[in-house]
């Protein structure tokens, strides 16, 4: 993370996030191709 953030400017920074956060925010956005009840 350190070495992705050196590059970048102050503001667009990344912030750190666990693998749990990642992978929640990424079903949240599949959500919607899902098939019904899937789920």
């Amino acid at each position: 993370m350190r070495r992705l953030n050196r590059r970048r400017p102050r503001g667009k920074r990344l912030r750190f996030k666990s693998k749990y956060r990642l992978a929640r925010e990424m079903l949240e956005e599949l959500r919607p191709f899902l098939p019904e009840g899937y789920a």
